[in-house]
């Protein structure tokens, strides 16, 4: 028995020894000569490796539990681009895991950071800057992402910010900055997945196209996170092809971009719930479009009346712009505020249907002459006053059921044509026109 025992405590302190005998630290500089390839491809599982200096060096880390820190003497390290005879990529994980990347500036690759192949990463303050494309997880590969700027500041330098794909997972807190890219912020594709955490900020900015969700993937925000798709030349965020996209207690903002702030299309769905706000303002085509697609505003789990709800204003086009079969639906404590559209607050087409409650539309400046290329405001309000339009066998219900703290709030509508074919009920009644 004795031996058993002596065999075991043996057996776990040599277990103990042969863990901590690789968790070493190297420290190397790469302006005085070090070579940071020759570190990482030297390093054991658990070993820690300090940075400085300017890299010219594209590494590949297959050890599982290697660290790098490249801010350790208070000022990030850099690793540039090695463009000849290609572009190659500067960090580049495969099928490692607990890889840890904070502190550096990466600049001029073909991938600033590619993770893949079931590779499981963490990158934390880092500047990601004029690479083809910032960050890459793909393959099944898992990451955490905080605190990272992703840019492309030279003319069509950075084609993709962040590139989600083939079944990865990407986790983000703390604030990530996307901007300058000439094709897409970010997108996440071909079942892979996007979770903002607790009181974490998104920003896509001034790209081409903020950021899609495509292709049966997932996007879900909670607990105070914001999804900020702004000043993008065309979209601002997009859910579409059988992805889903969910919002618990967070925020979308798409504003001043070129075309729609929001697009739900081709069988996609976004479903928002809790205290929520979807924001879709100063569009040049529509707020938020709905096409082939469902929006739910459960408010199931809203203890504010009012909340969750859309605010859509001021879009060139529509408010919310529902067609080709798709479903808006405005549940309990939920509500929509649209005014001051170029055309109709909401504009429901071919078979859509609606459900509105609590909802304020009205100012908008909707024509039922020309409603797929509403004429402009100052033609005078007798021509574009509609703040609902309803045409091609759609349907709206307004209702006026009591919020969570049992108060009944009527809809507020300006005016709501419905063409012939279309049917309302409710509170609030639809002129008859024929267009």
């Amino acid at each position: 028995m004795k031996n058993k025992y002596f065999t075991v405590l043996f057996s776990t302190s040599m277990l103990l020894f042969s863990f901590t005998s690789h968790a070493q630290t190297v420290s190397i500089d790469c302006d005085s000569g070090d070579s940071l390839i020759d570190a990482v491809n030297g390093a054991l599982p658990g070993t820690t490796i300090l940075v400085s200096g300017t890299c010219y060096e594209s590494i590949t880390i297959t050890t599982d539990d290697l660290t790098l820190i490249g801010d350790d003497s208070g000022s990030k390290a850099t690793l540039s681009g090695i463009t000849f005879p290609f572009p190659q990529s500067l960090i580049t994980v495969e099928s490692a895991v607990r890889v840890n990347i904070s502190g550096f500036m990466l600049e001029k690759g073909l991938f600033g950071v590619l993770a893949k192949d079931n590779a499981s990463i963490s990158v934390a303050n880092t500047d990601i800057v004029d690479n083809t494309i910032g960050i890459s997880i793909t393959t099944n590969a898992h990451a955490h992402l905080k605190d990272i700027n992703i840019e492309g500041t030279e003319p069509r330098t950075m084609v993709l910010g962040l590139e989600i794909t083939d079944s990865a997972v990407v986790r983000v807190e703390g604030t990530i900055n996307i901007s300058g890219s000439h094709a897409f912020g970010f997108q996440v594709i071909t079942t892979s997945s996007l979770t903002l955490l607790k009181d974490a900020i998104f920003n896509s900015t001034g790209n081409t196209l903020g950021g899609q969700i495509s292709v049966g993937s997932a996007f879900f925000a909670n607990d105070n996170a914001s999804m900020n798709t702004n000043e993008n030349s065309t979209i601002g965020f997009s859910c579409n092809t059988g992805s889903s996209c969910l919002l618990f207690n967070a925020s979308i903002n798409a504003n001043d971009n070129g075309l729609d702030g929001v697009d739900i299309v081709s069988a996609g769905n976004l479903e928002v719930d809790g205290h929520s706000v979807v924001t879709a303002t100063n569009n040049g085509r529509e707020g938020i479009s709905i096409d082939d697609s469902t929006v739910n505003l459960f408010g199931f789990f809203s203890t504010a009346p009012g909340l969750p709800k859309i605010v859509a204003t001021n879009n060139g086009n529509n408010g919310v712009f529902v067609e080709f079969g798709s479903k808006l639906d405005i549940g309990r404590n939920s509500a929509i505020i649209a005014s001051d559209n170029g055309a109709a607050g909401v504009r429901l087409d071919d078979n859509s249907s609606a459900i509105i409650q609590r909802s304020e539309i009205t100012g908008n400046h909707g024509s039922i002459h020309e409603h797929n290329n509403p004429p402009p405001k100052h033609l005078g309000a007798k021509h574009h006053h509609a703040d609902i339009i309803a045409s091609f066998g759609s349907r709206i219900s307004f209702r006026q059921n009591p919020d969570s703290a049992g108060v009944v709030t009527p809809n507020n509508v300006g005016v709501a044509f419905c063409d012939r074919s279309s049917r309302a009920r409710g509170d609030i009644k639809c002129k008859r026109r024929n267009f």
